[in-house]
């Protein structure tokens, strides 16, 4: 693709999230030239766990769902429940331009005041979590598609 087709070249995304929303948000900013890190646990994404249901052989060799929202994008295994991991993530967050998540917001509190959103450790860092659920106002709870 030609640089010109590519306006976010040079803005760094870190993503920790998985299944569908978020990761494809992450995708199509990849598609657009941004340089998109997926972090994954060592438990991996689920979505990587779909292939069986969609008719195809369970593994890593043919997952058309995980490629299709993961596609442009390097990706890192950290453990984020032991120190040096959420220390890790913390570091990349720091250098990124943009941190998008869908993790609950519970538990980004619990792991640490570095992935709190808006402000944090590291306020150069948009942060955007991308929920399903609402938090507050008419309708809160799971979101009416």
């Amino acid at each position: 693709m030609e640089t010109a087709n590519r306006p976010l070249e040079g803005v760094k995304i870190i993503e920790l999230a998985n299944f569908i929303a978020a990761p494809s948000c992450a995708r199509y900013l990849a598609d657009l030239g941004a340089d998109v890190i997926k972090v994954e646990a060592p438990s991996r994404d689920p979505l990587r766990g779909t292939a069986i249901n969609e008719g195809r052989p369970l593994g890593d060799y043919e997952n058309t769902s995980f490629d299709l929202d993961n596609a442009n994008k390097r990706c890192i295994c950290l453990n984020t429940k032991a120190p040096e991991g959420l220390e890790a993530l913390l570091k990349l967050i720091a250098a990124a331009d943009i941190f998008i998540t869908n993790v609950r917001e519970k538990s980004l509190q619990k792991a640490g005041p570095g992935l709190r959103e808006p402000e944090g450790e590291v306020p150069q860092a948009g942060v955007r979590l991308c929920h399903r659920l609402r938090r507050e106002g008419p309708g809160q709870g799971p979101a009416r598609l």
